[in-house]
């Protein structure tokens, strides 16, 4: 009996992510959605503080922004692909 092969997926902040990469995300349930990440972005939170994220268009229809500290893990299924080298 052959086991299915499981793709490889590494826990990163959302500030870690990069535009275009296929992620999973847990929220505070135990149910897990799979996205892509579409935007990333660097917010205020005081005059001398601030967190960084990354937006995920969800398979589902939703649309969430993901900041460091928030109550989900966040695991990075595939990298977005380099961009072609010039010739």
């Amino acid at each position: 009996e052959e086991e299915e092969e499981e793709t490889y997926a590494v826990e990163v902040q959302p500030s870690d992510l990069n535009k275009d990469d296929r992620v999973r995300v847990q929220w505070a349930s135990t149910e897990q959605f799979d996205g892509t990440v579409t935007d990333k972005m660097t917010k205020l939170v005081t005059a001398k503080e601030s967190v960084s994220g990354a937006r995920v268009a969800y398979d589902n229809g939703s649309d969430v922004w993901h900041f460091d500290g928030d109550a989900v893990t966040v695991w990075r299924l595939s990298a977005a692909a380099a961009p072609a080298a010039f010739e």
